[in-house]
């Protein structure tokens, strides 16, 4: 039988306040840097958040410490939803459209504008951002490749997928492809996405199990 807690396994009630009032912070911070990219001041967070601007600086020491964690807990979202996305797509028939969409919707919620700010190199920008920016390419790659492995694995592709699949999964599913087709709905970009995919894999699948002849180029 398992003993009730006891007040001793508890957070102390500062520790569980600082902890809410951090996420809240974040929370204003990524709608900030959605909206204004790494334009955005400590007031805007403060305005978002519904907090004083004293109160961010009590839980975080600058601009640059706010940033950076808001860049590393975007990408932590995209890998919580992989997470997800991958342990479906043998359930879920029209997987490849319901995941583009979903992305599509999350790169434009999550990244905004400040995906931008995240391809410039911009005077001033604070050494612990540039680390985390750093940090969110070596990530995305991975995020990439674990997707279209998991596709490829789907549609009947045997060891992994090859580099150009993986590519454009990452072309196609990147905020630069959401931003160039703000005129669809999300709906319709993913299923745009969705369909073009689809034809690269069954091309990548074709080429995979079509025997290789004397003349053709290397």
């Amino acid at each position: 039988m398992t003993s009730a807690a006891t007040a001793d396994d508890k957070p102390p009630l500062r520790a569980e306040h600082r902890s809410v009032t951090d996420a809240r912070i974040l929370e204003g911070a990524m709608a900030a840097f959605a909206e204004k990219g790494l334009e955005a001041t400590v007031d805007d967070v403060a305005e978002a958040a519904g907090v004083s601007r004293v109160t961010v600086f009590r839980h975080f020491s600058g601009h640059g410490e706010l940033f950076a964690a808001v860049i590393t807990r975007i990408v932590q979202i995209y890998e919580e939803e992989l997470t997800r996305l991958t342990s479906m797509y043998e359930v879920c028939g029209p997987w490849l459209a319901s995941t583009a969409t979903t992305l599509h919707e999350m790169n434009s919620r999550l990244w905004g504008r400040g995906f931008w700010d995240t391809h410039v190199r911009r005077p001033g920008t604070a050494p612990e951002v540039l680390a985390a920016i750093s940090e969110r390419f070596g990530r995305r790659n991975e995020f990439f490749e674990g997707l279209a492995n998991a596709a490829w694995r789907a549609r009947g592709g045997t060891g992994r997928a090859p580099r150009w699949v993986v590519d454009a999964f990452g072309v196609l599913l990147s905020t630069f492809t959401t931003g160039a087709m703000e005129s669809y709905e999300v709906q319709d970009a993913g299923r745009l996405t969705a369909r073009i995919l689809s034809a690269v894999l069954s091309d990548g699948i074709a080429e995979q199990t079509t025997p290789a002849r004397e003349d053709d180029e290397p």
